[in-house]
């Protein structure tokens, strides 16, 4: 019996020791640019449109994020959905929240990546809710909000001022 429980925790401690060293191939290759730890503006460009600067509460907003590759190599951001690449920013009281929006992403799994001068856009319409951590969703009160446009992390727009009003 000895000598099966002494197998069995070997077994699991090489099926660990396999796991990290993944895990750690894993990490050195996306700390690499290639994973999108150096973008910057001169690397990859990205650009927030909306349909209005102001809008309802309880009202539909359209917003359009675009990404361009303006280095002269493969610039990749991430991996996730092939349809939904970009996203957008809200930020309120001095923290970026995702904007939740009604739009279809594939269940696939792919690069997030621009070949040298390509670009990308993703247009969606967004109700007025943003994603608060474990808490769900949450309505944005009126006022006026920072929004961005996002490719990954690293990559991000200059602020567009949007005044949210009472529904």
């Amino acid at each position: 019996m000895v000598f099966l429980k002494d197998m069995t925790e070997r077994v699991r401690l090489v099926r660990y020791q396999s796991m990290m060293t993944r895990l750690l191939a894993l990490l050195a290759v996306c700390a690499a640019p290639a994973c999108g730890a150096t973008l910057g503006p001169d690397t990859l460009s990205v650009t927030l449109s909306i349909s209005s600067p102001t809008f309802p509460a309880d009202g539909p907003f359209g917003i359009t994020v675009t990404a361009v590759n303006q280095s002269s190599r493969r610039v990749q951001w991430g991996e996730g959905s092939s349809g939904c690449q970009l996203d957008a920013v809200i930020r309120v009281d001095g923290r970026d929240y995702s904007v939740l929006a009604t739009r279809v992403c594939t269940a696939d799994f792919g690069p997030h990546a621009l070949e040298p001068g390509a670009s990308r856009t993703e247009t969606w319409t967004w109700e007025g809710e943003y994603l608060v951590g474990d808490d769900g969703l949450a309505p944005v009160p009126p006022g006026t909000y920072e929004f961005r446009g996002r490719a990954g992390h690293s990559a991000t727009s200059t602020p567009v001022l949007v005044t949210v009003s009472a529904p």
